[in-house]
């Protein structure tokens, strides 16, 4: 059988949303699954997040090329989420105790979901999955 699955990927300190297709073979007692393989649609739909991200941060004036290298202070600016995710955040933040690093980590991975979804603003949906 072959399952089609969506995962996040982690590459250094960024992540990126990808499409992957498993063979899952009956072994008895023990059933294992194989990569099939990575749909070509992934490395086109990462390549147009980095353009965005480039972009965004050529627009105002940074010499940044993704979200995963920007600043807590710039984060705050560009993955501001609207009122639902803030919510989401602060309490997730007050109730897992997050560090600076780890909130701004959380950033980091709901602008660039945000972009894979092409939306401007970080929604509540976005947080969720960061």
């Amino acid at each position: 059988m072959v399952a089609r699955l969506v995962t996040w990927a982690f590459d250094g300190a960024g992540a990126r949303w990808v499409d992957v297709q498993v063979q899952i073979a009956d072994a008895g007692a023990n059933p294992y699954f194989s990569i099939a393989g990575l749909a070509d649609k992934a490395a086109a739909r990462e390549a147009g997040v980095r353009t965005a991200q480039s972009e965004r941060y050529k627009s105002d004036g940074l010499a940044i090329a993704t979200s995963a290298i920007a600043s807590g202070a710039v984060l705050d600016r560009v993955a501001k989420p609207d009122g639902p995710g803030r919510d989401l955040l602060g309490r997730a933040a007050d109730t897992r105790r997050l560090s600076a690093r780890a909130y701004h980590r959380t950033l980091k991975l709901a602008r660039t979901r945000a972009d894979l979804d092409g939306v401007d603003g970080v929604k509540r949906i976005h947080i969720a999955e960061a």
